[in-house]
């Protein structure tokens, strides 16, 4: 495209031959696009996306049998001001990205760019957004693919935005704006989100998502939950997961059994 890419197209100008969508966690996680991962609390979000780091960062090229990406090395920010230090170094032990140095002090995996935990303070206003884009661009001048993870937007929006109510219809506008301005640097995100609205008569998506303008901005929606046996049909024999899809929100089902691996 000829001139910066956030300009308008004007007549005459190149529209350019884009390339194909390339994806993180084939089908799952769009490479440059926002994704946004739904989940009630307690379900184990955390362990789910730091296995997928860990796997992402081993570059074992498959998680949960669907392909990983190859072509481009990741740097990871993970932000979560969900969790403390202590918690953040439990979950990072576990998944093998956290671990003793031979000072005996512990250090994450040289993907990880950055950890910003609960005690940081961090939010969506325009200081934290701007922080954000700055490890984006310094995991850019390493070579790498800048991966930005949030756990959780909730968590989030309390640090900047605490007077800033769930139902209000501008209550997405932050992310609208960290898309944007991670976009430039062609980061990917994965914002995990948990509300605290429920109602039986609310789908999935908009029950565990809160307003409903809040789909309008992510290009992706995934949506995480627990099942038990029997949910769907009666199975005998042990599952992982099951996969399915409804319009542009994709859901994954993770099975709690004993013998699963």
């Amino acid at each position: 495209i000829r001139g910066p890419l956030d300009a308008p197209y004007r007549k005459g100008d190149e529209w350019g031959d884009e390339e194909d969508t390339a994806w993180i966690w084939d089908q799952w996680i769009a490479q440059g696009f926002c994704n946004v991962l739904i989940a009630a609390q307690k379900t184990g979000k955390s362990t789910f996306f730091l296995s997928l780091v860990a796997e992402l960062s081993k570059r074992t090229g498959s998680f949960l049998n669907f392909s990983l990406s190859e072509k481009n090395e990741i740097g990871f920010l993970l932000i979560g001001p969900d969790m403390s230090r202590k918690l953040w170094k439990d979950y990072g032990q576990k998944a093998g990205l956290l671990s003793r140095k031979d000072n005996g002090k512990f250090s994450w995996a040289s993907s990880i760019e950055a950890v910003y935990t609960e005690e940081t303070g961090i939010g969506l206003d325009r200081q934290g957004i701007n922080k954000i884009v700055g490890h984006c661009k310094a995991i850019k001048e390493e070579g790498k693919h800048p991966f930005v993870i949030c756990d959780s937007y909730s968590a989030l929006m309390a640090n900047s935005h605490p007077s800033l109510d769930e139902n209000a219809a501008n209550y997405t506008n932050p992310l609208r704006k960290l898309k944007q301005a991670i976009s430039k640097e062609g980061a990917t995100l994965l914002m995990i989100h948990h509300s605290s609205i429920s109602g039986s008569k609310r789908d999935t998506a908009t029950s565990a998502s809160g307003h409903q303008n809040w789909g309008r901005v992510p290009d992706q929606i995934l949506n995480l939950k627990w099942v038990t046996k029997g949910f769907f049909f009666n199975i005998n024999a042990d599952l992982t997961g099951l996969l399915l899809c409804e319009g542009r929100s994709f859901f994954l089902f993770l099975i709690n059994q004993p013998g699963c691996k």
